[in-house]
């Protein structure tokens, strides 16, 4: 609006001036709101990938565990087994 002012020669009065201040200003708080609204959002997506990576290693520490349990076994086992048909 300021630039068809200028443009057409007409002097830019303070209606207009007016007008477009305003219309930055509510430009600008919208801005701001949606830069807050991304900032939360990215602060829990930050929160759920710490929880997931916890999660992920007790996990892995269970998968272990329960591994090293399971090839305790088969040892004994076998070794049941191979004693057996000695």
């Amino acid at each position: 609006m300021l630039l068809l002012c200028l443009k057409e020669g007409d002097k830019v009065n303070e209606t207009v001036v007016g007008e477009l201040a305003i219309n930055l200003k509510m430009k600008l708080e919208g801005l701001e709101k949606g830069l807050d609204t991304a900032k939360k959002k990215l602060q829990e997506i930050e929160k759920q990938n710490q929880q997931v990576q916890s999660s992920n290693k007790n996990l892995d520490a269970s998968f272990i565990a329960m591994s090293a349990s399971i090839m305790f076994s088969l040892k004994q086992i076998t070794g049941a087994v191979q004693g057996r048909y000695r």
